[in-house]
């Protein structure tokens, strides 16, 4: 009775804890002052990892005019997240805005990438200052860590499984026993599955998610061998009890 209770009250605090969802952060561009150039750009949060991307702007004068090519200069510094200088452009001018492309060996590492941009005419300039994400899939998933807790509601249910196997006599229920033992196999495994989706969306932590992908892979193996030793047994269970049979109306 303790263990069940014990079991709700973590299956509802689960539940509770999942359901806290962190605000998203806020990016804006810099304030430009009366003598200085705007520079606007897309508030693009995320990009995704290992793929082309374009970063747009548009550069207004202190009349809130939009300049072109033909007399201003803009240049591009993009860098990592360990802070090193990975980028140094002019950017280009496509007919209504500035852009320059990064290619997918700079987008390739996960993380947030700070970036500047300066314009200048030789008598007024104008920066921004900001950064984006590199991500799995390309999606600024801010919310709470705690979505993980996920993958402890199929071990939750094996440890219930199990628990409500043992309210049955072991010797004449054994079937049942071994079939909620191997049931608690599969959901370890489930569980293990589950957080390496949730680190794999929420963490961006390559190394526990080899760790984990590892793990679920021979715990997939491991429940395969204990299965198949298991139906061996009982085939050879059932052909010995058909062959007491035989001989017991042999001897009769």
């Amino acid at each position: 009775m303790v263990l069940a209770r014990f079991g709700f009250l973590l299956f509802f605090t689960l539940l509770l804890c999942v359901s806290v969802l962190a605000a998203p952060p806020f990016q804006s561009s810099e304030a430009a002052a009366a003598d200085e150039f705007t520079v606007i750009y897309p508030k693009m949060e995320a990009y995704e990892a290992g793929v082309n991307a374009t970063i747009h702007a548009h550069v207004f004068d202190n009349k809130g005019l939009p300049v072109n090519d033909t007399t201003t200069s803009c240049e591009f510094h993009l860098y990592d997240q360990i802070n090193k200088h990975v980028m140094a452009v002019t950017m280009a001018w496509d007919v209504t805005e500035w852009e320059v492309d990064i290619n997918a060996s700079v987008m390739s590492r996960v993380g947030t990438h700070p970036y500047i941009i300066y314009c200048d005419n030789g008598t007024m300039g104008g920066y921004a200052s900001t950064s984006f994400l590199v991500t799995t899939d390309g999606r600024n998933e801010e919310v709470s860590f705690q979505w993980i807790l996920l993958a402890f509601l199929p071990i939750l249910f094996g440890f219930l499984v199990v628990f409500g196997a043992r309210l049955f006599d072991a010797v004449e229920h054994w079937v049942l026993h071994v079939a909620a033992y191997l049931l608690a196999l599969v959901s370890t495994f489930a569980s293990a599955w589950w957080a390496g989706l949730a680190v794999i969306k929420f963490a961006e932590w390559g190394v526990m998610q080899n760790a984990i992908g590892s793990w679920t892979w021979m715990s997939g193996v491991m429940i395969a061998v204990i299965a198949f030793y298991w139906l061996i047994y009982v085939f050879v269970r059932l052909i010995n009890i058909a062959a007491a049979k035989k001989e017991g109306r042999l001897d009769e």
